[in-house]
């Protein structure tokens, strides 16, 4: 059986409790890890070095910096160079995929992470799919049996 990782490193038997429950499905960009707060921001960690790559998103980060509240830590990938995949339809440089409140040591909600990155004008990454697990599960087997289907014809 396999293992879904989530936060606090918690390892899950199963994923039972999300049945019928809402899902959202993210695209995941290869990019470099960059959290920015209200008067700094790092890459990956906050040890980094700095990177001639990181300018576009340092200027990007001073413009929108002084909104940023206090207490909240945005993340998301800057994608300015390329990594393992070149990406040319891009609308921006840095997509937002969660902010996390550091007062309340936890995530902000995907809708309140919208509403705050659409204040802010940071694009939250492509989603993929948002709706029912169930819905999300029947998706996939019908792709899969499409799949299989392309490759008997």
């Amino acid at each position: 059986m396999s293992r879904v990782k989530v936060i606090n490193r918690v390892w899950l038997k199963n994923v039972d409790h999300l049945i019928g429950r809402e899902v959202i499905c993210t695209e995941k960009l290869d990019g470099e890890n960059t959290s920015l707060f209200t008067n700094h921001l790092h890459a990956r960690s906050e040890d980094s070095n700095h990177h001639d790559s990181q300018g576009w998103v340092r200027n990007f980060h001073a413009k929108i910096a002084w909104k940023i509240p206090e207490y909240i830590q945005i993340v998301g990938e800057n994608v300015y160079a390329k990594h393992s995949i070149y990406y040319n339809r891009l609308t921006t440089f840095f997509y937002g995929f969660t902010a996390i409140d550091l007062k309340q040591q936890c995530f902000l909600s995907v809708d309140a992470t919208m509403e705050l990155f659409n204040t802010l004008g940071i694009e939250y990454v492509p989603v993929l799919y948002r709706g029912s697990s169930m819905n999300c599960l029947k998706l996939q087997i019908n792709q899969l049996l499409v799949t299989a289907l392309k490759g008997m014809l």
